[in-house]
């Protein structure tokens, strides 16, 4: 069932919004063109962060959007913006995170730590370990910021 055609919200699809002050966090997984990017376009103020190809639907949709190049852009511009909250928008919408995990291992491939043995893998998931603390601890209040809401598309 693709949801493109009629941009449903929240509300419309039965999922209520906890109350102003909480956060939530939201994994939408499924085929290409099935409608998760115009999904995430209904969260509140989202802000992409886009380590696939797919930046065009982004812009068609006319949502602020960042592209990921690499892994170490990942690790030295965007996961510091996010954990010292001076990110933009109360949503961050990571997709695709299979994409920044391919990242992921094209560096470290290039560091000589190709995905052989289980030092390697190891190293591998550590760093998507701490991606997903990293996006966990950013839903938490923190001085006076109060949080991001979370999505992640795969």
């Amino acid at each position: 069932m693709s949801i493109t055609h009629n941009k449903p919200t929240l509300a419309q699809m039965g999922i209520e919004l906890p109350p102003e002050d909480s956060k939530f966090s939201i994994l939408l997984e499924g085929p290409p063109k099935q409608g998760k990017t115009h999904f995430a376009t209904t969260m509140p103020d989202p802000t992409f962060l886009v380590a696939d190809q797919n930046y065009k639907a982004h812009e068609s949709h006319g949502v602020r959007f960042f592209v990921i190049d690499n892994w170490v852009e990942w690790e030295q511009r965007f996961r510091p913006a996010i954990t010292q909250r001076i990110f933009p928008g109360d949503t961050i919408v990571l997709d695709t995170v299979s994409a920044l995990f391919r990242k992921l291992e094209r560096h470290l491939a290039k560091n000589n730590l190709a995905l052989e043995g289980y030092q390697e893998w190891n190293h591998f998931r550590g760093n998507a370990i701490k991606l997903a603390d990293d996006l966990n601890v950013a839903r938490k209040p923190e001085g006076d910021h109060p949080g991001y809401n979370i999505c992640v598309l795969t």
